[in-house]
């Protein structure tokens, strides 16, 4: 996985958990119909390693790519599960339907537009 800046960095290892806060390391891939990955959809993956790899970080940029070695779990149980961004934080930064759409490309990048999460 490979992230483009230290503060995304920072949240995906926060969401592993770390000595004041534990989680549960599970994480949810969901794979394309046409992604030619041999893997059931969704896959989800216990995290038991997560491998920080320098990018262009020691070089002034800021990407880092992260070696996650995990196996396959049950999903977790839904009560343990919380969208951090909601159709609910969408609707209140914008004050139209037609305002959303004109801002997002697809469908795709309004669903990963976590800036605008909790704005609800």
């Amino acid at each position: 996985m490979i992230v483009d800046s230290v503060n995304q960095a920072d949240r995906l290892q926060a969401m592993f958990g770390s000595y004041g806060t534990r989680t549960t390391p599970v994480l949810c891939y969901r794979i394309g119909s046409t992604d030619r990955v041999r893997l059931p959809r969704p896959f989800f993956a216990g995290i038991l390693s997560l491998d920080e790899q320098d990018q262009t970080y020691v070089l002034g940029g800021e990407k880092i790519a992260f070696g996650i070695t995990g196996d396959e779990v049950s999903p977790p149980t839904p009560a343990l599960v919380v969208p951090l961004l909601t159709r609910a934080d969408l609707n209140a930064a914008f004050p139209t339907r037609a305002a959303l759409n004109a801002f997002f490309l697809t469908r795709l990048e309004a669903n990963r537009a976590y800036q605008f999460a909790g704005t609800s």
